[in-house]
Formats: C-alpha cells, structure tokens, sequence
C-alpha cells in the first residue's frame, strides 16, 4: 500500500478557510470525496494537508476533485495546484499524526489543536460524528497507535474525553449544549434541516429531559417549532451521537478553544 501527503494552499496564501462555516463545508467536502483512503486531515486558514491511501495517479485525480470542491464552496478564491508528496515508509506515517493534528500549533495560530474544527482530531476520539467518516484506513495503516498518542498530538489530557454524566450536563448552559451538539455533527450552528442537525437536535431534547429542562424553553434555542420540538423529545436519539455530544461538553469544559487572545483582542 502506498501513501502520500498531499498539501493544498490557497492562492497568495489568503485566508480561504478563516470562516468556519466555509471550513467546515470543506470538511464535509473532503470526507465525500476521499473518506475510504483518507487518514489523516487539517484544514487551516490558508491550507489544508491531508494523508491518503493509493497510487500516485488515484492522488492526482482526488486532488482534482477537490479542487473543483473547494471551488465550489468558495467561488472567489483560487488554489494553487496540490503538492503530492509520498509517505515514505511507517516511520514518516507516525511522524504525520502529530505534524497534520497540531497544525493550529505550527502555524502558530491560537487555537488549541483539540479544539480545532478543520482537523480529524475529534472524529477519531469519538468526538464528533460526521457522514461518511471512517476511521479504519488510519487503523490499518497504524495498528500500533494508541488513543493516548493521538492526545499527546494535541495535548489534550485523558480525563478531556471522557462522556460527561447526566450531572454535568444539567450544570451545562442550555446554550453550550446546543454548541457542543452542532460540534458535535460538523455544523457551525444548530439550524437547517439537515438529517445531521435534526439528530443533534434530537440528543439536545433528550438531554435536557434527563436534565429536567422545559422543552418549550429550548425550541427556540434549537430553532424549531414547539410541536417540532416536542416530537423529537419522543423520539430516540442516536446513542453514538450522545456519546460523542457529552464527549464535547468534556472537551470544552477542559480545553480551551483559544491557545493565547488572538492579536486583535490584546
């Protein structure tokens, strides 16, 4: 099995990927073209890296795909042709775990690498679900790689992971809930009417019963009808799903999102 690392930059290295919902249809994105060969990915401000399984010319034609991707998403930007680098041997794949998951740390950005929405950290810690994610080509590709090495990556502590109980969601915000919820399907919000988002919206409902919330109090956090909401309260949510939105309560109450203020709020 060969591998390679593929870098693609926005043209004059703007900030293409600065927005979060943009960097987040991207992540979505990528997953639709590349996910059975995808290992590894981080998606910056101006770049993006990712690790696939292949040949050199199956790099070539996904590189191309996602270039008319990213076109796509962000018609007034352009991208530079994608540099195609082969992996070497095991030893380079290591090394790429913590290269691609602390790219917010390299580049001296300052947002913690755990908490970063553009890389793959969260999906393969089980704290976000996206579509059409798969976590067994870096499994296969890394047999050896312990969960407790994909942390150190980041630096994010054990503890950081573990699903909160029924206790700490109650002392959880309404409104933090519903954040952890959207983080926790790919979206930079809780709207629309997705199937990704009605699930979310789903674990959120089901959450606050336990937690003794009124549902009349949430729908408008959730952006939906009272009915609406008390129709999803019925129905049961995605166990996985609530694993990993208490999983992101954990996350957030440990790790802060920001590393260091950011320039303009010194």
């Amino acid at each position: 099995m060969y591998f390679w690392h593929l870098t693609i930059a926005a043209a004059q290295r703007r900030h293409a990927f600065h927005d979060r919902a943009r960097r987040l249809a991207s992540v979505h994105a990528l997953l639709r073209i590349a996910a059975p060969v995808l290992l590894l990915w981080c998606i910056v401000d101006d770049h993006l890296h990712l690790v696939i399984a292949g040949t050199r010319p199956e790099a070539g034609r996904l590189a191309q795909r996602l270039h008319l991707a990213l076109a796509a998403i962000m018609p007034d930007a352009e991208f530079e042709a994608a540099r195609i680098r082969p992996v070497e041997d095991r030893h380079h794949l290591v090394t790429l775990v913590p290269y691609v998951l602390a790219q917010t740390r390299k580049h001296d950005l300052p947002f913690h690498p755990a908490r970063w929405d553009g890389s793959c950290f969260q999906d393969l810690v089980g704290a976000r679900r996206l579509c059409h994610f798969d976590a067994r080509p870096l499994a296969q590709a890394l047999p050896r790689l312990t969960r407790d090495q994909i942390l150190a990556a980041v630096d994010a502590p054990p503890w950081s992971l573990r699903p909160v109980d029924d206790d700490r969601v109650r002392a959880t915000a309404p409104a933090a809930l519903a954040e952890a919820a959207a983080a926790a399907v790919g979206l930079p919000r809780l709207q629309g009417r997705t199937e990704a988002a009605v699930e979310a919206r789903c674990v959120v409902l089901h959450l606050a019963r336990r937690a003794e919330w009124p549902v009349s109090h949430l729908a408008p956090l959730l952006r939906v009808h009272p009915g609406s909401a008390r129709r999803l309260v019925a129905r049961a949510p995605d166990p996985k799903l609530e694993d990993a939105v208490r999983r992101q309560i954990a996350l957030r109450a440990a790790v802060p999102e920001q590393r260091r203020p950011p320039l303009a709020a010194a």
